[in-house]
C-alpha cells in the first residue's frame, strides 16, 4: 500500500511525462499550493491509464489517450495528513499488489520500453505466470544522470 499523488496529461508518452513531472513537482515543491514543501521520492511511475493500475479507475474517461504520470508520497503520509492538491493532481492509496518488474539501464524511448515489456512477458510466460495488465514504467534518477547510470523498470500487475 502506498500513496500517492498523480495527474493526466494527453498527448505523446514522453511530452506528457515531462508535463506531469512539472505539475507533481509543483505540487511537492508548494509551487501549485500554500505550505509545507514535501521531500521528493523515487520512483516517478508513469502509465497509460490502464484501469488495472487502481481500483476504482481514477480519473474516470480524461485518461483516455493520455499518460498518468505518479509521485510516491513520503512514507508515513497518507491523503489525510497531505496537502491539499491543485485541481490537476489527485492523491489517491494503492492497495497492495503484486508485480513482475524488468530493471535496466539508459536512457528509455517507446521502442525501448516496449523491447523490455515483451522481455517480461516472455520471462512470465516461461515461468507460468500470467499479466493482462499495461506495463507501468518506472524511473528513479534525475536527468542530469547520465543515460548509462540511470535505472528504470517496467511493470506488470500480476493475475
Amino acid at each position: 500500500e502506498m500513496t500517492i499523488a498523480q495527474t493526466v496529461v494527453h498527448g505523446p508518452r514522453k511530452q506528457a511525462l515531462g508535463e506531469g513531472f512539472r505539475r507533481l513537482a509543483d505540487y511537492i515543491f508548494a509551487k501549485s499550493r500554500p505550505g509545507e514543501a514535501l521531500a521528493m521520492t523515487v520512483p516517478v511511475m508513469q502509465d497509460a491509464g490502464d484501469p488495472m493500475a487502481s481500483d476504482p479507475p481514477l480519473f474516470d474517461d480524461e485518461i483516455e489517450g493520455g499518460w498518468r504520470t505518479r509521485f510516491v508520497m513520503p512514507d508515513g503520509r497518507s491523503e489525510s495528513d497531505l496537502p491539499s492538491p491543485p485541481d490537476e493532481v489527485e492523491l489517491v492509496m494503492l492497495p497492495p499488489r503484486r508485480v513482475a518488474v524488468v530493471s535496466f539501464a539508459g536512457r528509455p524511448d517507446d521502442r525501448d520500453l516496449a523491447e523490455q515489456e515483451d522481455r517480461l512477458r516472455g520471462w512470465l510466460a516461461r515461468e507460468g505466470e500470467r499479466s493482462e495488465s499495461e506495463p507501468e514504467y518506472a524511473f528513479y534518477n534525475s536527468p542530469i544522470i547520465p543515460g548509462p547510470l540511470r535505472r528504470n523498470e517496467v511493470w506488470l500487475a500480476l493475475a
